[in-house]
């Protein structure tokens, strides 16, 4: 209980430093200051998403890890933009996976990978709703993904020809399209939490190392869901107004 007491009287500390700090500085520039949220025009964004799969060996069964840092610009009303960096991994199983092929019988290829994901991203945002303190948007972005899936001694299956027909190959960069919703909240001294929900759209039928030997058409893809917390980085210091205007003005 001792620690609990202890926050509290550090909080109070802080609080009424804080008070006293913006009660000296109101009355040596003779001004009232407005303490409503500021206008922040650009966030530095760091969160961690929840990952799920879904192709030839899954569908969204197993999540896995994935760890993001963007630059947030947050200025206009109707759109904005980020740019981001993401850095993790995907996963997906199917032990009981064969496929039946007419010239060489059942085959079994990999039935296990782990894929690196490492991914620059640029997102066009619609908000929807937008105040001071909070945001709701959708987004449509595009992204370039380099993968590299293993099985599960972590030795690379790109190299790995008996998973694959004779002469298939393929390439561990590709494009992705991420379409999103999600919504922010904004504290009162300019900082946010956020949490987003995102189909990642790859254009890539080879993160899990299968595609002729693969039982899904099409490519593979993933389901984002992603919590985060905003930094500002610049902001607008909330308006002063003259003491003269005092008694005119309330907040």
């Amino acid at each position: 209980m001792r620690i609990f007491y202890l926050l509290g009287f550090l909080f109070a500390s802080l609080s009424s430093l804080t008070a006293q700090e913006a009660d000296t500085s109101a009355s040596s520039n003779s001004a009232l200051v407005n303490n409503s949220r500021p206008r922040v025009d650009q966030y530095l964004e760091l969160g961690i998403s929840a990952n799920a799969y879904w192709g030839d060996l899954s569908s969204l069964e197993q999540w896995s890890p994935i760890f993001h840092v963007a630059w947030q610009f947050n200025r206009a009303r109707r759109f904005n933009s980020r740019i981001g960096l993401s850095l993790g991994y995907l996963t997906g199983e199917n032990r009981f996976y064969l496929l039946e092929n007419n010239l060489q019988g059942v085959i079994t290829p990999n039935t296990f990978f782990r894929t690196s994901w490492f991914s620059v991203d640029y997102d066009l945002r619609y908000n929807i709703s937008k105040s001071r303190n909070h945001v709701i948007f959708v987004s449509q972005g595009i992204g370039l993904l380099r993968f590299d899936p293993q099985d599960e001694e972590g030795a690379s299956l790109l190299d790995d020809i008996a998973t694959r027909p004779e002469g298939e190959t393929y390439s561990n960069a590709a494009v992705y399209f991420p379409t999103s919703i999600g919504a922010a909240y904004y504290l009162k001294n300019g900082y946010g939490i956020g949490c987003q929900l995102s189909v990642l759209n790859t254009q890539s039928d080879f993160i899990d190392n299968l595609k002729e030997w693969g039982v899904e058409s099409g490519n593979d893809n993933a389901l984002r869901f992603k919590i985060h917390v905003l930094i500002p980085l610049k902001k607008t210091a909330a308006r002063k107004f003259p003491s003269n205007l005092q008694d005119t003005y309330t907040f």
